[in-house]
């Protein structure tokens, strides 16, 4: 093959999901490929069977003496496979302008395009130069560990061109881009963000590759990829900024992984946390792969519980089981983890506040116990999903009563109003309306290991079914039916669901009937972008029927 770059196990970093059909040689190199030891397809990556011998591996991973020499024979060793690669044949400077292709060179960037730029392409070569130290800086490394690092980007229209030109060997293997070694390849797309995002992306890769000396595992790889490329860039002032999260959808054009992922969720088309692990090189023919990815990254490095072992992962890439570690370091936190990714999925959306959407795994004001049967809970306005401290028992009716006022952001009027728990129905977010108290039941989350959560037989009921009958008071009686037991996935969907279409105080009263033990859950009905902006609490009286 004419760009070999690497031993024939590591020979290609490609970009799956966007594969046409490949030739037979292309073919012959992705299997020498996957099937390497190290590869993400020849990992046991969700292995149940955890040996003493890993758990001190990935302790040793997270302590202060031991891991900075850990990571830096990662980095010498990635080094090394670095000096060993041969270089690719060099570009023919005399046939760019018979072929009609450009040719810019800034920094560390040469940037070749057949493509008829306007004024924001010709700006790619300057956003990608002033990406390669943001991307070390992100890892928290700098230029001196790549001081001979010359990246070589190729923007394409006629694929043909670029075959004379020796850049390709034929027709290209990738529906939008891909990288082999310092050498990186897009398809010109018809929105200019997501043709910049492409390359930064494939950069992602090859910076990741040189540094931690390979691309494992997929899910994380990919993920990691979309998350530091997701940016903002003003050319004007030649500014970049990676790792952006997306503030508004006409932002990013041509990027949809969040719009995707909210309209996976609510079409009930959620993978587990299990399944994300064991994604494979052919998952990645659907882009939803790459969203679900993207969207589990980004969760990783903003929940304060889990962003060291999300900046560690990048260390893990020669390991043979980097899924397992990462299974181990997160421990019997498991089951935790599962409800906060529940809500997160539940409520992610443009402009989200990962601070003011953390679950509240504890009650944020003390629970009041005015009598054996009356407890009263407070929920605050400016935060997402909140243990209430109460416990619903099984077969029990209660009567929730919320009183007080809030100041709640509405965006269509630009200023804060005065809300009660009802909310404002001439405005809706989520299929409820704005500002109002919203609650679910759910258990308790449980100290359980991966292997916990997925092997053992779950007791807890799945979603269940609203049944609204009106009462001579006027009140709105609302009961959850429990069902048979049910799989871990099942599980998942119980979480999310409830988190997804919660019950509402569509009246300051209501009447609830729990037929199984469970936490009651409250939140005010609010986009997470807008939530740090809300100010106040709603008290909530729960009462006991004594019947």
């Amino acid at each position: 093959m004419k760009h070999q770059r690497y031993g024939m196990s590591r020979l290609l970093r490609l970009n799956l999901a966007r594969f046409l059909p490949l030739s037979a040689l292309a073919t012959l190199c992705l299997f020498l490929h996957v099937c390497a030891p190290g590869s993400a397809q020849s990992q046991d990556s969700t292995s149940t069977t955890r040996s003493a011998q890993a758990s001190t591996d990935v302790n040793a991973w997270f302590d202060a003496q031991q891991a900075p020499k850990l990571r830096q024979d990662v980095l010498d060793q990635a080094r090394k496979r670095r000096e060993n690669w041969p270089d690719f044949k060099p570009i023919d400077l005399k046939q760019l302008e018979r072929l009609g292709i450009a040719r810019i060179e800034i920094g560390r960037v040469c940037f070749y395009s057949d493509v008829d730029l306007d004024d924001e392409l010709l700006q790619i070569p300057e956003a990608l130069n002033a990406a390669i130290p943001k991307i070390l800086e992100f890892f928290d490394l700098t230029l001196e560990r790549l001081p001979t690092l010359r990246v070589e980007a190729f923007l394409i229209h006629d694929y043909q061109k670029f075959v004379t030109l020796g850049a390709l060997d034929g027709p290209p293997d990738f529906l939008h881009g891909y990288s082999l070694g310092d050498r990186i390849f897009a398809n010109l797309q018809t929105e200019n963000y997501y043709t910049r995002f492409l390359l930064l992306h494939e950069l992602t890769h090859t910076i990741m590759h040189e540094l931690f000396g390979d691309l494992n595992p997929q899910w994380f790889s990919e993920g990691m990829a979309d998350y530091v490329a997701a940016h903002v860039w003003n050319g004007e002032h030649k500014n970049l900024q990676l790792a952006q999260f997306p503030q508004e959808e006409k932002l990013t054009p041509g990027f949809a992984r969040l719009r995707q992922i909210r309209e996976l969720v609510r079409a009930g088309q959620t993978p587990t946390l299990r399944e994300i692990l064991n994604f494979q090189p052919k998952n990645f023919a659907d882009v939803s792969a790459y969203s679900w990815s993207w969207a589990l990254v980004a969760f990783l490095l903003n929940t304060e519980d889990y962003r060291a072992i999300a900046e560690t992962m990048p260390y893990w890439a020669l390991e043979p089981h980097p899924n397992q570690l990462f299974i181990d370091a997160i421990g019997s936190r498991w089951g935790r983890l599962e409800f906060q990714w529940s809500a997160y999925l539940a409520t992610l959306d443009y402009g989200y506040d990962f601070t003011a959407s953390a679950l509240a795994f504890e009650p944020l004001a003390p629970t009041e116990n005015t009598s054996a049967n009356v407890e009263v809970a407070s929920c605050q306005a400016n935060r997402g999903w909140q243990n209430s401290g109460v416990t619903l028992h099984a077969g029990a009716t209660y009567r929730l009563t919320a009183s007080g006022r809030y100041d709640f952001y509405v965006e269509q009027a630009s200023r804060a109003m005065p809300f009660e728990a009802p909310g404002a129905t001439f405005f809706y977010y989520d299929n409820h309306p704005l500002g109002r108290l919203c609650f679910a039941t759910l258990p308790a989350p449980q100290e359980q290991t991966f292997e916990d959560f997925y092997s053992s037989a779950m007791t807890t009921p799945s979603r269940a079914t609203n049944e609204d009958s009106e009462q001579s008071n006027g009140s709105v009686s609302r009961s959850r039916r429990a069902q048979a037991p049910t799989q871990p996935k099942r599980l998942n969907n119980l979480m999310l669901d409830a988190l997804l279409d919660p019950l509402d105080f569509d009246s300051p009263s209501v009447v609830f009937t729990a037929e199984y033990d469970a936490i009651l859950w409250m939140k005010v009905n609010a986009p997470s972008r807008n939530l740090a902006q809300n100010s106040g609490d709603v008290r909530v009286k729960i009462e006991r029927s004594s019947k």
